[in-house]
Parts: C-alpha cells; sequence; structure tokens
C-alpha cells in the first residue's frame, strides 16, 4: 500500500513539473505579425555599469551568514550537581 502510495505521488509530482512544458505553445500562432523589415542597423547596446543588485546582493549575503552565524553558536549552561568531599560545589556544564 506504502510503495503505491509514494508512487502515484511521485507521478504526480512529474505530470505537475512537466505541464508548463506542454503549455508552452498552446495558441502561440494565434495573431501573430512578422516584423517590419529593418533597413538600418541599430547602435550596439551601451554597457550599463548597474551597481544596485551587486549591493542587493552583497547585503543579502551578509544578513545570511550573520543569521548562519548566530543560528549556530552553541548554547550553553552549567546545573548544580552537588558537593564534593571537602563541601564545595560542583556544576556540570550542558550545551546544546
Amino acid at each position: 500500500m506504502r510503495k503505491i502510495l509514494l508512487g502515484g505521488l511521485a507521478a504526480t509530482l512529474v505530470l505537475l513539473a512537466a505541464a508548463p512544458a506542454f503549455a508552452q505553445y498552446h495558441r502561440r500562432d494565434r495573431g501573430y505579425r512578422p516584423p517590419p523589415p529593418r533597413y538600418y542597423y541599430a547602435p550596439a547596446p551601451r554597457p550599463r555599469n548597474n551597481w544596485v543588485p551587486y549591493a542587493l546582493g552583497g547585503l543579502a549575503l551578509g544578513g545570511l551568514g550573520a543569521g548562519m552565524y548566530y543560528y549556530n553558536q552553541r548554547q550553553c549552561w552549567d546545573e548544580f550537581v552537588g558537593y564534593d568531599r571537602r563541601g564545595r560545589e560542583v556544576f556540570e556544564r550542558y550545551c546544546r
């Protein structure tokens, strides 16, 4: 029973993933007009020095790195266990 359910789930996921590929060319030719002929050559596009995506990407990566740093820090605490032979307190250190 379990194999049947997993097989059905896998088949459903494959069909759902392939559905956009089947619908890609649906009614693509309706209203098609060929582009007008070009009698001139357009100038080459000018390179743009757009720094904003790089700045936003750097900020996002920095925030992700800081979040991982603080998320992965170990939390430790000391718990009182008892006393030793001379009457001193004994603590155990536990970390997650």
